[in-house]
Formats: C-alpha cells, sequence, structure tokens
C-alpha cells in the first residue's frame, strides 16, 4: 500500500494542473530555493553553499585550501580597480589616487577587502555615485604596500594552507593542533612569517617585498633573542615545553630559508645544524621525546620529519655531516602526524629513509676511516633492500613515490660509494627505469577535480637526482615537465630549474658533443654535482 500512495497523489496532482489549465488559470510558476547569500564568493556561488562572507577567505574556501574571491572582479589582496564617481573619493579606510576628481584607484588590503557591491553601496551612501568600475591591476605605474597580516588569519591560513602544502596528501592542521605554538610568541612570529613569504610568492602585489623582508628581519632577531636567552640560562631548567616550541622555530627558520624563500648563500648548514643543537639539547634532557611523538604535540611531530628530512637530504647532497638521527630512528616517526602521512613501523618509505641514512653514514665514515672492506656486506644488502623496494609488484601511486626515493639510494650507492661515473650503465638503467615508471604509473584525481599524478610534488628529491644524471635531451625535458606540476609556490622549485638550466647546459650528450665535454662530463662526481644547490637549498 505504502507505494501505491505516491502514484495516486500524482495522478490527483496531475488532474488539477489540467483543471486549471482549461479554466484559463495559469499554473504558479515555481521558483527555485535560493541557497546563497548575497555577496557570496565565486566559490561558493558554484556550489551553491551558503558562504560565511569572510575576506580575505571565506571559512569553506580556508578549510578547502582553494582561492576566495568575489564579484567579477576577483576581490583579493592587492587587487586594484579603477573606479569613477561623481565625486573626490576620500576615504580612510581606502588608498586612493587619480588624476582627476572623478577617478580613483582603489587598493585592496587585508582590513578593506569586501565584495563589490558593498564597496559601491558605501561610495553611493557617501553622496557619490559610481559611474563605471575597471579592472586596473596590471597598471605598473602601480605600487601597493600592505600592512601587517591579521595574527588569527596567520595561524588559521598556517594550519589549513601552507601546512597543507607540506604534507604529501595535503593535510591540514586542527586548532587544537596548534596548541603548542598558542604559548609561543616567537613560534607565532615564524608561522606568521612563512604565511606572508607564500602569500607573497603566490601574488607580489598581496604583500610588498619590503614587508615580507622586515618581518623576516624581525623574526630572525626574535629568535636569536630567544636562543641567546636560553644558553645565557644553560644553568637553570627551561621548560621542555618552551624548549619544544624553540625547537620548532628553528625548523620553521629554516624551511623558510631553505624552502619557500631560497636565497644564494649558503645558509642551509647554518640553521640544520642550529635546529640539530636545540634537538640535541631536548634528548639530553628528556631521552624519550622522539619516542613519545605518537601523543605528543602534530606541529612538532610534522616539524620534525620535515627537519629529518631536510636534514638527511643535505647529508646525502654534501657528504659533510653524518644525519642528526641515526637510521633506526626513523621507527620513532611511525604511527606520528608526519609529512609523508602517518605510517606503520613495518612501512616500506621508513625503511627506504632508513637505508638512505645508512648509505650517507657508511660514505663518510669510509672516507674518514679505513673501513670499507667490514662494511661493504652491510652496503651491498642495503643495496639489494633498495633493489626490491625501487622494483614495486603492484604500481600504486604510493609504491612509485616509495620506488622514486630508492632510486635516489641506488644510484647514490654506484655513484658515491662505487665511483661510477654519470654516463655509467648501471646509472643510466635506473633513471631509464624511473622515467618509465613515472610514464605508465597510476593517475590520481586531485581535490580540484583535475588529473594530477598523486604525491608528484614530493617527488623532486628524486626528480632532483635523477634529472642531474639525465644525459639524454629528451629525458632532461620530460624532468622539466614534470618538475614543472610541483609548483607551490616554494622558492625551491626555482632553485631546482635554474640548476638543472646551468647543468644541462653541460651535460647534455648529443651526436655532435666535443669528446673533451664528454670526458668532463664523466668525471663529475656526485659531490661536485650536488654540493652547491644542497648549501642554498632544499629539495625534497
Amino acid at each position: 500500500m505504502l507505494s501505491e500512495r505516491p502514484v495516486a497523489n500524482s495522478v490527483s496532482r496531475t488532474h488539477a494542473k489540467a483543471a486549471k489549465t482549461n479554466s484559463g488559470i495559469k499554473p504558479k510558476p515555481r521558483t527555485k530555493r535560493i541557497r546563497t547569500v548575497q555577496g557570496s564568493c565565486n566559490q561558493c556561488l558554484k556550489h551553491r553553499v551558503k558562504c560565511s562572507l569572510d575576506k580575505p577567505a571565506c571559512k569553506r574556501c580556508l578549510r578547502n585550501g582553494v582561492e576566495c574571491n568575489y564579484d567579477r572582479f576577483t576581490l583579493k589582496w592587492g587587487k586594484v580597480l579603477n573606479i569613477d564617481t561623481q565625486a573626490d573619493n576620500k576615504d580612510g579606510d581606502r588608498s586612493t589616487s587619480g588624476t582627476s576628481s572623478n577617478s580613483g584607484v582603489y587598493t585592496f588590503s587585508g582590513r578593506n577587502a569586501k565584495p563589490l557591491f558593498t564597496l559601491i553601496k558605501s561610495i553611493n551612501d557617501k553622496g557619490k555615485r559610481v559611474v563605471s568600475v575597471a579592472d586596473n591591476s596590471n597598471t605598473g605605474e602601480i605600487h601597493h604596500v600592505s600592512g601587517p597580516l591579521n595574527s588569527a588569519f596567520e595561524l588559521e591560513y598556517f594550519r589549513k594552507v601552507l601546512i597543507a602544502k607540506l604534507h604529501a596528501f595535503g593535510k591540514p592542521l586542527s586548532e587544537a593542533d596548534m596548541e603548542v605554538a598558542k604559548h609561543s610568541p616567537v613560534l607565532q612570529n615564524l608561522i606568521g612569517t612563512l604565511t606572508a613569504y607564500h602569500i607573497h610568492n603566490t601574488n607580489p602585489k598581496l604583500l610588498s617585498s619590503e614587508e615580507v623582508q622586515r618581518r623576516k628581519s624581525e623574526s630572525i632577531q626574535l629568535l636569536v633573542e630567544k636562543i641567546h636567552q636560553e644558553t645565557a640560562e644553560s644553568g637553570s631548567v627551561t621548560d621542555l615545553n618552551d624548549m619544544e616550541a624553540l625547537l620548532d622555530a628553528c625548523i620553521l627558520m629554516s624551511t623558510l630559508d631553505s624552502v619557500i624563500d631560497c636565497t644564494s648563500f649558503d645558509i642551509v648548514p647554518t640553521h640544520l645544524f642550529g635546529a640539530r643543537a636545540i634537538l640535541n639539547e631536548i634528548i639530553k634532557r628528556d631521552p624519550s621525546f622522539l619516542l613519545r611523538r605518537r601523543g605528543g604535540s602534530p606541529l612538532t611531530s610534522r616539524l620534525i620529519s620535515i627537519f629529518v628530512t631536510m636534514d638527511l637530504v643535505y647529508c646525502i647532497l654534501t657528504g659533510e655531516s653524518t644525519t642528526c638521527i641515526p637510521q633506526e630512528g626513523w621507527s620513532n616517526l611511525s604511527g606520528c602526524d608526519c609529512w609523508f602521512g602517518t605510517v606503520n613501523s613495518d612501512d616500506p618509505f621508513l625503511k627506504v629513509m632508513e637505508a638512505l641514512s645508512f648509505l650517507t653514514n657508511s660514505q663518510l665514515l669510509m672516507k674518514s676511516n679505513n673501513l670499507r672492506g667490514s662494511i661493504m656486506p652491510a652496503l651491498e644488502q642495503t643495496f639489494g633492500l633498495l633493489m626490491e623496494l625501487s622494483c614495486p609488484t603492484v604500481a600504486s601511486a604510493w609504491n612509485i613515490f616509495v620506488a622514486g626515493y630508492a632510486d635516489v639510494g641506488l644510484i647514490y650507492y654506484n655513484r658515491a660509494i662505487l665511483g661510477a661515473n654519470i654516463d655509467d650503465e648501471h646509472v643510466q638503467s635506473i633513471v631509464g627505469k624511473f622515467i618509465t615508471r613515472l610514464n605508465v604509473g597510476p593517475q590520481s584525481p586531485s581535490r580540484s577535480g583535475g588529473d594530477i599524478y598523486l604525491l608528484d610534488h614530493c617527488l623532486l628529491l628524486p626528480l632532483l637526482v635523477i634529472g642531474a644524471h639525465c644525459i639524454q635531451e629528451s629525458q632532461q625535458m620530460f624532468i622539466r615537465r614534470w618538475v614543472g606540476r610541483a609548483i607551490l609556490s616554494f622558492k625551491n622549485i626555482d632553485s631546482l630549474f635554474e640548476y638543472f638550466d646551468k647543468l644541462w647546459s653541460v651535460t647534455r650528450i648529443g651526436p655532435n658533443t666535443d669528446p673533451a665535454t664528454t670526458e668532463g662530463i664523466r668525471q663529475m662526481n656526485w659531490w661536485n654535482l650536488f654540493g652547491e644547490i644542497a648549501k642554498k637549498s632544499i629539495i625534497f
């Protein structure tokens, strides 16, 4: 009986509609239910959901990590509109200029960004009438210098957008995960500075170079003063929570100078060794500090995983130091919120990172001591493990990601330990397999709906090492295209492109390559290849 009721109702409605039509009464048109809010951003309008109208980004866009803009002129920080009115525009809430009394150039900042209809209404309410609005963002004579960002927005942007871009799967942090930052002015300051630099890198019009450089100088001063304070009070027992926040701040400063805003200075070892010293001091006071990461601060766990990876990358590429944690230390990160996700202790990625640590530390020991004969069996065993992990039986995105890092270890073993040349048969075989694997690997949909390879933004270290050993132009162009897919508004990408341009102009081998040039390429050892870039930026 229940299934018959909708049919009966449908029939009765049809007869009623027909009766109204026959009697000359037109049926009332159905109105579409409005689910949007006046002034909604374009993203919320597109998905027909209610918008919180927060500026510069609404809650939904901030949560999803997508660009938030309003109206057809895409209002956002640094947007420049030329608004013609019937009267001179003088409003302290906006930056105005113009050649005539009827024209005002409005530059939108974090304090005054608002939907366009609200802006026009506020102008009209003052006895003016808007005649026309034109997008003038590309005018070269207009310069925008923004004021400080809002600290609450910086914290939210960092945990929802920036820290997610430093995660393999784009995972943000919750507000509770940021607890360690709430009690540390130095850490809060560094979070704000990283946020400002990322926004500046995304669009320089949003924040000026002068503003972000000023903030960076201030952060360096605060960090140095805090470190000096801790050093001066070395006799006293400093709160370990304060030391943890200081460690996080040092890691963020290292990330800023070596990933987000790389410079031409050899600054990487300075930051890494500074963070190492603080980590060692914490471990000296609390030997179980790394073991307790599973139940500790998610922010600290995420940053420590980033730091030990940056440290490992530096050690692999320069050979100037042993890693800050021993190879077995990577197992302490199992079950933690790391940049590569939360993995079990037997995950192949942790095995690869352990193997890379063992290789680079062993190589350093062999350079300083005559241990080659006694350590080679263990090195050969590690090589066999990496060979196995570089040939996954299931071509999943994760396995291909792990295999890329295993390829780094295989080339390192051949080049740095066995002394093979760039054009060595085994080296070039690894290069070819890496490129083939990426060519035939699975595709995964991105959050924005486009087809991009999952984790391709985390393959920068394998792309650096493999790319440096590509001697065929077709292979080099493939690597260039793949790196181009990983752009995340981080300057280490620019450093990588510059490095490849300089290197490939020398190492490209073709049918007309001079034999002397080929011989010079063959003599480039591992340390010649990577020593310079490794001290200026971290590629991973």
